[in-house]
């Protein structure tokens, strides 16, 4: 156990935790010089090189809350069935909004048009139409 791996180490809990193998028999393969690197600390804990635990397959790289946070993720009828109504949703919000802009176009456009219509027109000695009581 006197090999120097380097590098992070990690508690026997860690290790338990990082692991499928339980506490125990990762002690087990401690105790037995199996894990290269490891050392026995002065309050007997144990310091274990992660690179030894990777090289010996005991580090999955998982935990348990990964685990939890995988089946977290995974999509349910019910939130899939929400998604898809909430889309269809979007898509007639905006067919509405679109429709909605073509109508304040043509109403702009109308505007514009009874705005021209309620000029006065000029005739060319200088009278104006607009004024039906002006009578020559």
């Amino acid at each position: 156990m006197s090999d120097d791996v380097g590098g992070p180490t990690v508690s026997l809990a860690e290790a338990g935790a990082q692991s499928r193998l339980s506490v125990a028999t990762i002690r087990r393969r401690l105790k037995a010089d199996q894990i290269p690197g490891a050392v026995r600390n002065a309050d007997r804990s144990w310091s274990i090189p992660v690179a030894s635990l990777v090289a010996e397959g005991i580090w999955t790289g998982t935990t348990d809350t990964d685990d939890q946070a995988d089946t977290a993720t995974a999509p349910t009828p019910d939130l899939t069935a929400e998604l898809t109504a909430m889309r269809h949703r979007a898509e007639l919000a905006e067919l509405e909004r679109d429709q909605l802009r073509e109508r304040v176009e043509d109403l702009r456009t109308s505007m514009r048009m009874l705005e021209a219509g309620q000029r006065t027109r000029r005739r060319r000695w200088g009278r104006s139409t607009a004024t039906p009581t002006d009578t020559d």
